[in-house]
């Protein structure tokens, strides 16, 4: 696979970001449940909504986690993004709702959350793993500036470590994350 970042196709309409409410389980749930997205995850297994909303209530509450949920400039949410505190780093995931994948929206989506948590947790860096098989994934995390610093094994699946450090997606570079 060769690893190349997102076209830009979605615009330039502003993503908001706000922290998850306890009223988004069933929302995050219905992205996460869809079989393009559990299949990616490294459980590689669907999630019921009890086992989905009892670990959506933990995560909420979780100390040095922060769960936000990605708004149009209208106040759909298009989207979640997941920081948790790592031994290294912080650790991000993201879903994009379904509907909008491929238009470039995790790129943006993306860039607004590390900008953010950057700039208010002042994390050192911030890392994700990967499957190889996700390349959507891959390429809105390199298209937000993110680099890939490794391989590494999550629930014995092989991934991709990417990495990025700083507030301002043109000062990330990366070393031994």
């Amino acid at each position: 696979m060769t690893l190349r970042p997102a076209p830009k196709k979605a615009g330039t309409a502003r993503i908001s970001l706000r922290l998850a409410r306890a009223s988004d389980d069933r929302l995050t749930w219905g992205w996460v449940r869809h079989p393009s997205v559990w299949k990616q995850s490294f459980s590689g297994k669907p999630i019921p909504w009890k086992t989905h909303r009892g670990w959506f209530r933990k995560a909420l509450a979780e100390p040095g986690a922060a769960y936000l949920i990605a708004e149009s400039p209208a106040g759909t949410p298009v989207g979640q993004v997941r920081f948790e505190a790592a031994k290294d780093a912080v650790e991000i995931s993201i879903v994009v709702a379904r509907r909008l994948r491929g238009l470039g929206l995790g790129t943006r989506v993306l860039t607004a959350a590390c900008r953010r948590h950057f700039q208010r947790a002042g994390a050192p860096a911030i890392i994700a793993h990967i499957r190889p098989s996700n390349s959507g994934s891959v390429r809105a995390f390199l298209a937000a500036g993110f680099v890939v610093v490794g391989t590494a094994s999550m629930k014995g699946v092989p991934c991709f470590r990417l990495a990025a450090r700083g507030p301002e997606p043109r000062t990330w570079s990366v070393r031994h994350v």
